[in-house]
């Protein structure tokens, strides 16, 4: 064992041993500043404004689909062909979407969470915390807050007839104002603005008030907000979301987390409306088109019928309706899906609607889809609030066109691929012809005037299907986050936690008693060494 090892092993017995010795020579220490540590820990549970956790919960809805299915296979068609689905949300998509910076924002300007009002009437008593029932309030002009970059702190006495106070302002630390006996209301200036301070009909008269007001940046507010929200689901695949948040003011926390699922449930309605609307205006046009489209049919089909001399259309072409059914079916559905295509594209095209929302988005591809309608709305909700020449937006609107590119090429090759199909069946379709040559050219003829009617009915039905159910979305009002538990409070704090204070106290007041004994214990060894030459 070397000498540093030796040295060690020493010093861990001095330390054990003077341990031990100080607790048996110097125990009444340790019991006073036991008791001194308890008492002080025994002052800040009960100066300590507690803390509550307030509970909510809410369900996750899916849209309603009904398309699928529908209009004698042309839902299923759509489906076949990833233009329709379901209308399920994810969850963590969800989530995010609840405590979202532009969500957090909304709440910290309906709720005033960006002030912060209390009192205090001694020094043993808890500080009492306001929301919408404060005695004196700061009135900020909106102006202010929206270029306000630093945080005000009010002091203010109130007198105890509420018509004068004693006001003191700090800004980025700074006393800015300090005034004694300014009548209520008061205009105090600030170099970041002024604010109006004045009494409310909450303040009762007879007792000087002593409050403290803070004023903080509605973003700064909102992260502060987010921080104290716990939102989360049981599992992946559960549409059940628990929302939690702690305050010291029990009605503030109810308000935040039930203010929180209206802003959430608001936004999606809006949502859902826009793009029902925007389909309904695109249905409509193309429903007026159709119609004159079908009158003209009818009309070529009747001077046809007239011109040729036919009574009964159905009875001479039964034969051939009967022997070419499985391929007309398939036909009609190429065609079908050929101008449901080519709908869209023209839609995205046109320069009317270069940052429209797409219609009969869960008649599209998903996930792109949504993607484009989830970057117009951005779009839209920038635009609203944007001012002058934004960066932001025209970056989003060149995301936007991006997308739509992208989009219109994928949907022209789907269009191509479906033009090419349509043409292999032409020539399967041409073949046969040749085998049934014997047919009069009459019937062939009327075949292609049926088929051609044929298709623009079940399109025409198909669009009156999507009008309808667009216009009863516009009328209904839908809850995506359907309540489960409104915000309720846990009967007991949260913080402070008394017990694990007084543990803590106790750990540190044998800890300050045992590292002060030895302190002094080294300097007395110092002091006997260094008076020991002096006495030789």
């Amino acid at each position: 064992m070397d000498n540093k090892q030796r040295l060690n092993k020493e010093d861990s017995k001095i330390n054990i041993s003077f341990m031990v010795n100080s607790f048996r020579n110097y125990w009444w220490v340790y019991a006073v500043m036991l008791c001194l540590f308890l008492g002080l820990a025994a002052i800040y549970v009960k100066v300590k404004s507690p803390s509550y956790e307030i509970y909510s919960s809410i369900i996750l809805n899916d849209d309603e689909n009904d398309s699928k299915g529908s209009l004698g296979g042309l839902g299923s068609l759509m489906a076949s062909f990833s233009l329709g689905g379901s209308g399920y949300k994810y969850v963590e998509d969800e989530l995010v979407r609840i405590r979202s910076h532009s969500s957090m924002m909304e709440l910290v300007e309906k709720l005033g969470l960006n002030e912060t009002y209390t009192s205090k009437k001694g020094f043993f008593s808890q500080r009492q915390t306001y929301f919408n029932d404060s005695p004196v309030k700061v009135y900020i002009p909106e102006s202010v807050i929206d270029t306000m970059s630093v945080s005000s702190s009010f002091r203010v006495k109130v007198s105890p007839d509420g018509r004068k106070a004693d006001i003191i302002v700090k800004q980025k630390k700074d006393e800015v104002y300090n005034r004694k006996g300014v009548s209520l209301p008061a205009m105090v200036k600030t170099p970041y603005g002024t604010f109006q301070v004045s009494t409310t009909s909450f303040f009762k008269p007879g007792e000087e008030l002593d409050m403290k007001i803070g004023i903080l940046n509605p973003a700064v507010a909102a992260k502060s907000v987010n921080k104290k929200l716990s939102i989360k689901s049981p599992s992946k695949k559960s549409d059940l979301v628990f929302i939690n948040y702690e305050d010291v003011n029990i009605e503030r926390g109810k308000a935040v987390l039930n203010t929180l699922v209206d802003i959430y449930n608001n936004k999606l309605l809006k949502d859902y409306r826009n793009q029902a609307q925007a389909s309904v205006d695109f249905v409509k046009d193309r429903l007026e088109k159709l119609y004159n489209e079908l009158e003209k049919s009818e009309t070529s089909i009747e001077s046809y019928k007239r011109a040729n001399k036919i009574v009964d259309a159905s009875a001479e072409a039964e034969y051939i309706f009967l022997k070419k059914q499985t391929a007309e079916r398939s036909m009609i559905e190429y065609e079908t899906r050929a101008s449901v295509l080519k709908m869209i594209i023209e839609f995205l095209q046109s320069d009317k609607n270069k940052y429209s929302l797409i219609p009969f988005a869960d008649d599209m591809p998903k996930e792109p889809v949504e993607e484009y309608n989830k970057l117009v709305m951005e779009r839209l909700r920038l635009q609203e609030n944007a001012k002058g020449n934004n960066a932001a937006l025209k970056s989003i609107s060149a995301q936007v066109d991006a997308m739509r590119a992208n989009l219109i090429g994928s949907l022209e090759s789907q269009l191509s691929a479906t033009r090419i199909a349509i043409s292999d069946m032409n020539r399967a379709e041409a073949g046969t012809a040749s085998r049934i040559s014997d047919y009069p050219t009459m019937e062939k003829d009327l075949l292609s005037l049926y088929r051609d009617q044929k298709i623009k009915n079940q399109i025409y039905s198909y669009l009156l299907q999507k009008l309808e159910e667009n216009e009863l979305k516009l009328s209904r009002d839908i809850k995506i986050g359907k309540v489960v538990d409104e915000a309720y409070p846990n009967i007991e704090p949260s913080s402070p936690n008394a017990l694990l204070v007084f543990v803590a106290a106790s750990a540190f007041s044998v800890l300050c008693t045992y590292c002060g004994l030895w302190i002094l214990s080294i300097l007395s060894k110092l002091t006997r060494r260094q008076r020991q030459p002096a006495a030789e």
